[in-house]
């Protein structure tokens, strides 16, 4: 058993090993030195996937879940405008269901907990001076459940973190 926080989570020695079939399509386009950017299509297929499911507040048991489908997209891009200066983004929409479950069919059609549908990131790098650098950063975390059952209670809400920095 481990214990994090206020929550433990409890071993299940019958747990079968995962099973997962991927695809993905991306295309890359460079603009020579200056930048690039990527698109990728994703689907997993995955089969007795390891979740946790709620036992009670204190209270988490390991199941394998019959069938589980994370599809989705991610952009990436990078650009270099002027020798000292780097801008960059990504970018992922995810819909990750539970298509198959057995010992729970009222979980089929939830969405996986702790997996936001919606993510993404800027950053800046300016290079003042050989050696010294500032950059800034945004971080964007979309809603994401909390409990195998997805209700508006237990939603971990959207945030977003900026970063400053710079060194010499």
């Amino acid at each position: 058993n481990t214990i994090r926080g206020t929550v433990t989570y409890w071993a299940n020695p019958d747990l079968k090993a995962e099973k997962v079939t991927s695809y993905d399509f991306g295309l890359d386009y460079y603009f020579g030195n200056a930048g690039y950017v990527k698109a990728t299509a994703y689907r997993n297929e995955a089969s007795d996937f390891i979740y946790s499911v709620v036992r009670n507040a204190t209270n988490q048991d390991k199941i394998n879940v019959g069938g589980v489908v994370p599809k989705g997209l991610e952009l990436e891009g990078s650009y270099r405008p002027l020798p000292s200066l780097a801008l960059s983004a990504s970018y992922t929409l995810n819909n990750s269901k539970i298509v198959k479950n057995e010992s729970n069919t009222a979980l089929i059609g939830k969405q996986l907990t702790n997996v936001p549908r919606h993510r993404g990131y800027l950053r800046a790098d300016w290079t003042i001076t050989p050696g010294s650098q500032v950059f800034a950063a945004m971080t964007h975390v979309g809603n994401r459940f909390g409990d195998d059952t997805n209700t508006e209670a237990n939603t971990y809400k959207q945030y977003t973190i900026y970063d400053l920095g710079g060194s010499y």
